[in-house]
């Protein structure tokens, strides 16, 4: 969203979301959270750039999972970038997802996945053995890709979730946000500022159809 809103590429911290969501989602004795929990941080607390808190998967879970070791300056930084409101996809199947995709740029979605989804770019889906988060920005006629955070080496962030998966019911959940962009990071510093940007932008738009027109 950032690069896509912003045309800035900012590696930010899931260690950080996932802590804030431990505080909050009233699960302390699962390691696992809900995706009402994940939209909720991200429109409450933001997410930090990930130098403010380093996403050390080694560190012991009770550690990593510890918002008390959130420093302020990650969650000042983290305030800058919080999206809106959100909402449930109704049903996660591959065309619905793609939709989403198309219109909010990304979908958060809560999978089925066994140990043959780690360690590759390709996860075969066999056996529902685990829940899991990941984050689908893209798509083709035939799947979807998507980001995962978990993995030790960034070889293997980024992986392709056929339809099969989809068909068979290994896609639980699916959400999506509305985003709103960091005005500040663009130059747009006061209120006044950001409405004179959108204006320019809207009348662009508009001069652009009408030179489209025969």
């Amino acid at each position: 969203m950032d690069f896509l809103n912003l045309a800035k590429a900012l590696a930010r911290s899931p260690r950080q979301l996932y802590a804030i969501c431990k505080r909050d989602d009233g699960l302390p004795n699962d390691e696992g959270t809900t995706l009402n929990a994940i939209f909720k941080a991200l429109r409450d607390v933001g997410v930090s750039e990930l130098a403010h808190c380093p996403n050390d998967i080694h560190l012991p879970k009770n550690q990593y999972r510890d918002a008390a070791r959130i420093t302020p300056a990650a969650l000042i930084d983290a305030s800058k970038n919080r999206t809106g409101s959100w909402a449930f996809l109704s049903n996660v199947t591959l065309d619905v997802v793609k939709r989403a995709i198309w219109q909010n740029q990304a979908v958060i979605l809560l999978i089925y996945c066994d140990n043959g989804f780690f360690g590759t770019t390709t996860p075969t889906f066999k056996e529902k053995s685990y829940g899991h988060f990941v984050v689908a920005y893209g798509y083709d006629e035939d799947g979807v890709y998507v980001a995962d955070s978990t993995e030790a080496t960034s070889a293997f962030s980024y992986k392709y979730i056929p339809r099969a998966a989809f068909d068979n019911g290994f896609i639980r959940q699916g959400a999506t946000a509305v985003n709103i962009p960091n005005w500040q990071l663009i130059g747009l510093t006061s209120p006044n500022a950001v409405k004179r940007f959108v204006l320019t932008q809207l009348i662009t738009l508009y001069t652009q159809v009408l030179k489209g027109r025969p």
